[in-house]
C-alpha cells in the first residue's frame, strides 16, 4: 500500500517536472528572434536522434535503452518543439485571417463608395426623363413604362405622340434597368467581398473577426447610412442585416471583455 502511494507521488512529481521543463522550452522558443525555420530544423534533429536511439524490432538494445537520460530529455524537447510550432501555425493562421478580413472589408467599402458615386447620376437621369414625360402629358410607372394620359383632351391617336411616348419609354426603361443592375451587382459584390454564403446571409465572419479585435470601430457605418436612402430591394435588406449583425457582434465582444 505504501509502495503504491510512493509510486503515485513519484509519477506526480515527474509529471510536474516534465511540465515545467516543457514550459521552460516553450518560453525560450517563443522569443521573437527565434524563427520558425530554426524550430523546424531543431525538431528534425531531435526526432532524428530519437529515431537513432530507438531500437527497432529484432535489434539488440541494453536494458533501459540507449542513453535513457538523453532520450528522456530529447522526448521533452521534441514535445516542446511540436507545441511551439503548432502555436506558431495558429498565430500565422490568425494573422492571415485578420489580414484577409481587413482586405475584404476595404473591398466592400470601396464597392459601396463606387455605388454612392454612380447612383445619384442614375436617379437624376430617371427624374429628368420622368419629368419630361409628365410635362408632355404622359403617365410614368415604377417599372419604366410610360402610358398615354387618361386626359380625354389628349390626342392619344396621334402617330407623333405615340412615337414620342415610345421613345421616352425606351429611355426610361433603360435607365431603370441600369439602376436595377447597379443595385443587384453591388449586392453581389458585397456578398463576395464579405464571404457571405447562401446558407448564412445573416452574419459575415469578416465583420465578426474585425469587431472581435476592435469593437469600437464601426466598420459598417457607410452601410447604415445607405439603408434609409435605398428603395425596397435586395441591397437594402442585405445592408440592414449586416448592420444588425455587426451590432450583435459588437455586443458579444463587449460582453466577453
Amino acid at each position: 500500500m505504501i509502495g503504491d502511494v510512493c509510486a503515485t507521488l513519484v509519477d506526480v512529481i515527474d509529471s510536474t517536472v516534465h511540465g515545467q521543463i516543457v514550459q521552460g522550452y516553450l518560453q525560450a522558443f517563443g522569443h521573437p528572434e527565434v524563427t520558425r525555420e530554426q524550430l523546424q530544423q531543431l525538431l528534425d534533429a531531435v526526432s532524428g536522434f530519437l529515431d537513432t536511439v530507438t531500437a527497432r524490432d529484432g535489434e539488440f538494445a541494453p536494458r533501459g535503452g540507449w542513453a535513457p537520460h538523453a532520450t528522456a530529455d530529447a522526448l521533452q524537447l521534441e514535445r516542446a518543439l511540436e507545441l511551439a510550432l503548432a502555436e506558431r501555425d495558429r498565430d500565422d493562421r490568425a494573422r492571415a485571417r485578420h489580414r484577409e478580413a481587413r482586405d475584404r472589408i476595404v473591398a466592400a467599402v470601396l464597392a459601396m463608395r463606387t455605388f454612392g458615386l454612380i447612383m445619384p447620376h442614375l436617379i437624376q437621369t430617371e427624374i429628368s426623363i420622368g419629368t419630361t414625360a409628365l410635362n408632355e402629358g404622359f403617365e410614368v410607372y415604377v417599372d419604366g413604362t410610360i402610358r398615354p394620359s387618361a386626359d380625354p383632351d389628349a390626342d392619344i391617336c396621334s402617330d407623333h405622340r405615340e412615337h414620342r411616348r415610345s421613345e421616352l419609354e425606351r429611355q426610361m426603361t433603360a435607365a431603370v434597368a441600369t439602376r436595377t443592375t447597379l443595385l443587384d451587382s453591388t449586392a453581389d459584390a458585397l456578398r463576395k467581398h464579405l464571404d457571405l454564403r447562401p446558407e448564412n446571409t445573416e452574419t459575415s465572419w469578416v465583420i465578426d473577426e474585425l469587431t472581435h479585435h476592435d469593437p469600437h470601430t464601426d466598420f459598417v457605418a457607410q452601410f447604415a447610412e445607405a439603408v434609409p436612402l435605398l428603395p425596397d430591394c435586395d441591397l437594402k435588406h442585405l445592408l440592414a442585416r449586416l448592420v444588425d449583425g455587426t451590432r450583435q457582434a459588437r455586443e458579444r465582444t463587449n460582453n466577453q471583455q
